[in-house]
């Protein structure tokens, strides 16, 4: 089975220098349905984040998280360390994307990356670095 692998943490960081490329033809094609599975691990990622914290946090009469100061509130100190500890956790986790239906627009999507003449900088180089990695290891899974 063809598949990219990318922790929690990562998935947002990749979609976003995703949807900042300057691509064409099946390579933009290829970035676009990536992009669409990327976006479904993130939901998925989302949802266990607020799974996660909900039981912890003080909520209003409407069932709102309290907010002050742009902060959420825990219902106690302990509970705000719990969450950290597991929402670490949770991040870390590998988020594991089939690919199988997408090889060819995912492997122009290689191409075009592997030749892309564009500076990236900072966060942007360290997601292409991680993009680059799984889908080299698609590929040799030919």
């Amino acid at each position: 089975m063809n598949t990219v692998t990318f922790k929690n943490s990562e998935l947002v960081h990749i979609s976003n220098l995703l949807t900042s490329l300057k691509l064409s033809g099946k390579a933009s094609r290829g970035r676009s349905k990536l992009v669409k599975l990327l976006a479904k691990k993130e939901q998925e990622y989302n949802d266990d984040f607020n799974e996660i914290r909900k039981p912890h946090i003080l909520l209003d009469d409407s069932g709102q998280p309290i907010i002050q100061d742009d902060k959420v509130q825990f219902k106690t100190k302990e509970d705000r360390l719990q969450v950290n500890i597991e929402l670490e956790e949770l991040s870390n986790e590998q988020a594991v994307i089939d690919i199988t239906e997408y090889k060819e627009k995912l492997d122009a999507l290689y191409q075009a990356l592997d030749s892309y003449p564009y500076e990236l900088e900072r966060m942007d180089a360290m997601a292409y670095d991680t993009l680059m990695d799984q889908l080299e290891e698609s590929m040799e899974d030919k």
